[in-house]
Parts: structure tokens; sequence; C-alpha cells
């Protein structure tokens, strides 16, 4: 056996410990355990595989445009950017509205801007962008707020009666309101 990286020898039913390796990031690294006898018999484990996982910091993402406080006038469709960056690869990122997750993306490249699109409803709104990397370390975002303001007022058309006298008794009036948030 080894005691870091040194042979030692065991006889009779000795215990040994692990051995011990400061590691300071995602290691893998293969062991193998020897054993002989007085009779010259001797057997290995084979190579095995450990893989130590040392990265326990979250990903740090970093919201970039629409700047938080941003108003805007009709334009409900917003393109919302952001940067992450981590030790580790990153495995998803997802960006909440309003405190519920609205849209997952899983293919993000770290270090570089990123975006979601999305189409919001008219009124104040909070967003922001959480990550996880290969190891589900999990990262937040600050929260950003948007002001979306509806300044289109909604269309009427009037189809019947149109401009046009009519006798006394019941009549059908026929008309059509649009608008994108009608309530």
């Amino acid at each position: 056996a080894w005691v870091n990286d040194s042979a030692i020898t065991f006889k009779g039913t000795e215990n040994f410990s692990i051995v011990s390796k400061n590691m300071t990031n995602v290691t893998t690294f293969g062991w193998r355990i020897y054993a002989n006898d007085s009779a010259g018999n001797q057997n290995d484990t084979g190579v095995q595989t450990l893989r130590v996982i040392a990265e326990k910091n979250p990903p740090n993402i970093s919201l970039i445009s629409p700047a938080s406080g941003t108003k805007v006038n009709n334009t409900f469709i917003q393109t919302l950017s952001y940067n992450v960056s981590d030790a580790s690869n990153i495995d998803s990122c997802r960006l909440s509205v309003n405190f519920v997750d609205v849209a997952n993306a899983s293919v993000v490249v770290k270090d570089t801007t990123n975006s979601f699109t999305y189409s919001f409803s008219p009124g104040f709104q909070e967003w922001y962008v959480s990550c996880s990397d290969e190891w589900n370390n999990t990262g937040f975002s600050n929260i950003f707020n948007i002001t979306i303001n509806d300044t289109i007022s909604p269309s009427i058309a009037i189809q019947n009666p149109i401009n046009t006298t009519y006798v006394v008794g019941n009549l059908d009036l026929n008309y059509t309101v649009n608008d994108t948030f009608l309530h």
C-alpha cells in the first residue's frame, strides 16, 4: 500500500488509513490495491477510477440589459441579456419573471453575453436569471425590474348601424373592439 504516494507494508490483519490527497478542483485519478502472502500468492484490484469534486461555488450571474428600472412604451417583447461565469461547465440557466420560471436555456456559453427573449404583459415586472453548473451548484443574479407601458388605445369598429336613422323599435348594435391587452 502507499501512504502519500509511498509504498508501505502491512502484515497480518493490520488496518490502514486512506491515502490523503489535497485536491483544489475536479480531479480524476486511478488507484489499485496489491496484496500478496508469504506463500507468494498475489492479487490486485485492477485500476479503479475515483473522481473527486472539489468545486462547490455557485455560478456568478450578472444581468446586462435592459437595465433595472427601464420603462418602455408598447415594446412587449424584450431581449434580456446576462453573463455567467464559473469554474465548471454550465448545465443550464433559467429566466424567472415575477418569481416564476418562464424559460430555460440548456446551451449556455460562459463568460460571454447570453440572452432570453420574453414577451411581457403591461405593467411593472421583476426578472432574474439562475444558473446551475455541472455539479448542481446554483447561483442567482440580482433582481432587475422593467415597466412596460401600453399607450395604444383600443380600436373600435362599428359594423351596424352606420350613420342612419331608424324607426323606434328593437335595434341591434354590432361593433368590434380590438386591443393587444383587453381586460
